[in-house]
């Protein structure tokens, strides 16, 4: 969100030209309001709760060896994003430095992002200046217990993209570690490139419940990650996919996205109807996308005996 009170579902680009984006949520281009002649840049500075301002900052160094530079294309506004804007700090160092990184706010943020490799550190030999990327957000120590068995999200020391690295993603240009990036194929744009990241975790998640071809599965919330996770589990070639949401403009959106039904909590009783949906088997897994205590709950009586839920929030 900006100052201007625009929410998470509109796309910012050239100008600040707002537009309806639906699952993209509140996207900047970073070469439209932001552009900046080369000798420094604009960026998203989160300086406190409900305090993140557009200032002119010193541009990135070049890349160390390990790393590239990249100049952003696009990059979204995550719900991680809105948290530390209206409740923060959650995960920005504030008054100590992040162990690793030796970063404190003031802070650059946003992580969702693709860009455009500009510059190549010593060492690097899998990325070169002109290759399109989507980036991971997590940086690890490489030296904990969880860095060494390949799991970095659980390292000891974890950083991430927008709240403790040297960087954001919500400037013009920012350092990323080459094994943060991943090169995106010219069938991707670099805007739908912006949603590699949260796609990716939302199909980790999905995976996590192991839906298969015969499973009736549900979809609590029809946020941008509920949409994300309803369009996974069909990809997966589930049985059948029902959205549990009370939006109207939310609803429109599962059905868009391939829901089968979708149940409207405030109208019908979910669980009466879900059993009728599925002709009384109930759902084999069931996927909480909302992250408030009473849609866990639901979700939970949503399912079936020995079914799987998978708590995304």
């Amino acid at each position: 969100m900006d100052a201007s009170g625009r929410g998470d579902d509109h796309l910012w680009r050239d100008g600040c030209r707002w537009e309806e984006a639906g699952v993209c949520g509140a996207v900047c281009g970073a070469r439209g309001a932001v552009y900046q002649e080369r000798r420094g840049m604009k960026a998203a500075v989160w300086h406190g709760r409900q305090d993140v301002r557009i200032e002119r900052v010193a541009e990135p160094s070049s890349p160390p060896p390990g790393q590239v530079q990249v100049r952003v294309a696009w990059c979204g506004i995550c719900g991680t994003d809105l948290h530390e804007y209206t409740g923060g700090p959650l995960y920005i160092p504030l008054g100590h430095p992040h162990p690793k990184t030796g970063v404190q706010a003031p802070v650059i943020i946003g992580h969702e992002m693709s860009g455009e490799v500009v510059a190549v550190g010593e060492g690097v030999e899998n990325f070169a200046t002109g290759d399109r990327i989507a980036a991971c957000p997590i940086i690890g120590c490489g030296e904990c217990r969880w860095c060494r068995r390949g799991s970095m999200a659980q390292c000891d020391h974890v950083a991430f993209l927008g709240t403790s690295w040297t960087g954001g993603a919500l400037a013009e240009r920012v350092n990323l570690n080459a094994y943060q990036c991943y090169h995106l194929p010219d069938a991707i744009s670099d805007e739908i490139g912006a949603l590699v990241e949260p796609f990716s975790s939302t199909v980790r998640a999905v995976a996590q419940g192991q839906p298969g071809k015969e499973d009736n599965v549900a979809i609590v919330g029809a946020g941008p990650i509920g949409l994300m996770a309803l369009m996974a589990a069909r990809i997966r070639g589930v049985k059948r996919v029902v959205a549990i949401e009370v939006a109207e403009r939310r609803i429109a959106a599962a059905k868009l996205c391939g829901a089968d039904a979708v149940i409207d909590p405030t109208r019908e009783d979910p669980e009466k109807r879900a059993l009728e949906i599925t002709g009384g088997e109930g759902f084999d897994m069931v996927m909480e996308c909302a992250g408030q205590p009473a849609t866990v709950l639901m979700a939970a009586k949503l399912t079936r005996t020995r079914g799987r839920l998978v708590i995304m929030g």
